[in-house]
């Protein structure tokens, strides 16, 4: 019955650290986006140009590394995460999809 009771806790644990890293990512990188769309932030689009300059900050890169975001694997993948499939215009992320392509990548 402890050994069950234990795999609760730490299964709800994991649950509660994953969440909060998963805010801790979306509010800190807000600030870095948040000029990308329109005067009150809203539609939001990360280009491939601003994608790589958000990751090439210090402050960025020191925050994604605090989540275990691998940097380098991201930044290798990263004309495959912007490419149109069947166009020849480049795609762009919107915030909801840039995080997403982060936290895959820990």
């Amino acid at each position: 019955l402890i050994g069950v009771l234990c795999e609760v806790v730490s299964a709800v644990a994991e649950t509660e650290h994953e969440s909060l890293a998963i805010s801790y990512v979306k509010d800190n990188l807000w600030t870095f986006v948040q000029d990308l769309g329109d005067e009150d932030g809203n539609n939001v689009r990360i280009t491939k140009k601003d994608f790589i300059n958000i990751v090439k900050d210090l402050n960025a890169a020191r925050l994604l590394k605090a989540v275990e975001v691998d940097l380098f694997a991201v930044i290798d993948i990263v004309d495959a995460i912007f490419d149109a499939e069947g166009s020849d215009e480049e795609r762009s992320l919107t915030f909801p999809e840039f995080i997403e392509v982060l936290l895959e990548h820990r």
